[in-house]
């Protein structure tokens, strides 16, 4: 048996045989400095937290302006056509910004692009189809004109003007300079074109 310096019998088994509880005894009382099982706060932590919780409503804000940038649509659209026998770009893309002004057509959610297609076909009746494209996160809007080709000229009631190949007329003869070079037919029905 060993004797410890507390003056008290160690054995490696008690009286009634058993193997000792192991215990373990705190040094309360004596200054041992701070343990390392103690919840310590970190230099900074506080001010890490207001950081990131400031970089988070700026994401949070950018993220937002985005959506709403990429909803706004622009009044100026690109125009592809495939013919400018009978107007330009410019005359195409100044009546598409004028169907591009009103507030409905202004954003992605209520934009009517019947509206748009009808008004074109309206005032430019050489035009077959008009598809507009809505970009994802660009605002400016594409304009697909389909133009149909002049046919022929049509003199009626003192009159002329170009029909297309649609069968429509589309315009008035001093309106295209190569008018002369089409076939002329003359309407002797009396009917006004």
């Amino acid at each position: 048996m060993k004797q410890p310096s507390g003056g008290r019998s160690v054995s490696k088994r008690d009286r009634a045989g058993r193997a000792p509880i192991n215990t373990y005894y705190s040094a309360r009382g004596r200054d041992t400095g701070s343990s390392p099982f103690q919840r310590r706060s970190a230099p900074g932590r506080g001010a890490r937290k207001i950081i990131l919780g400031f970089l988070d409503i700026i994401l949070v804000v950018l993220l937002f302006a985005g959506l709403i940038y990429s909803l706004i649509v622009s009044p100026k659209p690109k125009i592809i056509v495939n013919s400018t026998q009978f107007h330009s770009v410019s005359q195409y893309q100044a009546e598409a910004s004028k169907l591009l002004s009103p507030v409905k057509n202004r954003n992605k959610i209520t934009f009517d692009q019947n509206s748009v297609s009808a008004g074109l076909k309206k005032k430019f009746p050489e035009i077959i189809s008009a598809d507009v494209e809505l970009p994802i996160f660009s605002q400016q809007p594409t304009l697909r004109l389909d133009i149909s080709t002049a046919s022929l000229r049509l003199k009626s009631g003192g009159s002329e003007y170009i029909v297309d190949s649609q069968g429509a007329i589309a315009s008035g003869r001093t309106a295209l300079p190569f008018a002369n070079k089409l076939p002329q037919v003359t309407d002797q029905s009396g009917f006004t074109a």
